[in-house]
């Protein structure tokens, strides 16, 4: 979480929490994320460029304000918790 500026990514979310930041994951947490935002403020996420996870390039990021934080949590801890259960499948 960049304290700083009170400001995080879906993708600090995911660091915080030591989960691996893989694209299904991120993307659709992120999309969740967008779609959570739109319900509480009627409008789009601002956006940021950011290195990307990989460290090659950049790429725009939704930075959401820390108000978000707990449900962004939520929604990560809850797709982390869906792919453990389909791991014991195999």
């Amino acid at each position: 979480m960049n304290n700083s500026t009170a400001t995080f990514t879906i993708i600090d979310v995911f660091k915080h929490l030591k989960f691996e930041a893989v694209k299904p994951y991120t993307w659709s947490a992120g999309l969740q994320l967008v779609k959570h935002y739109q319900a509480e403020t009627g409008g789009l996420p601002p956006k940021e460029l950011r290195t990307k996870t990989s460290g090659v390039g950049v790429h725009c990021f939704a930075i959401y304000p820390i108000e978000f934080w707990d449900e962004a949590e939520k929604i990560v801890k809850g797709l982390k918790a869906e792919k453990a259960r389909q791991m014991e499948m195999f």
